[in-house]
């Protein structure tokens, strides 16, 4: 296949596979920093933070795979962390305009926006690695 050419296959898997994989990242470091707490236990948070990864990590990968070649950086690691850190920018955006428009019911937590800004980056990081270490594999 043309090292230029789109395979979503490729994109939609290892992005699904690395925000699955930091799905349970978030999960353990949330428990230990506990910068939020839990409406259950760990145990039944599993599913929830695996299939929050896999979302946005298919999102993630999706975009990754149809503008490699368009992105800023030369290696696929740093484009990866880039658009990681630039589609969780557009999730907090979202966050802050409804808590602009209804502060009594959305609120802001720095804390908990600055964990999230680094596990955004950490999600590239995986999704980077896996993408270089699995390129010939689709």
């Amino acid at each position: 296949m043309n090292q230029n050419s789109i395979n979503l296959l490729r994109g939609i898997s290892l992005g699904v596979l690395s925000g699955m994989i930091w799905g349970i990242v978030v999960l353990v470091i949330s428990s230990f920093t506990q910068l939020f707490a839990f409406d259950f236990s760990i145990f039944n948070n599993i599913p929830v933070f695996i299939a929050g990864g896999a979302g946005f990590g298919l999102l993630l990968g999706a975009f990754l795979e149809v503008s490699k070649d368009k992105l800023p950086f030369r290696g696929i690691i740093p484009n990866s962390v880039a658009l990681s850190v630039s589609i969780w920018i557009l999730f907090f955006g979202g966050g802050l305009l409804l808590h602009l428009l209804t502060p009594n019911r959305y609120y802001l937590e720095g804390h908990q926006h600055l964990q999230g800004f680094f596990l955004s980056i950490f999600l590239g990081l995986i999704l980077g690695i896996f993408w270089k270490k699995w390129k010939d594999f689709f």
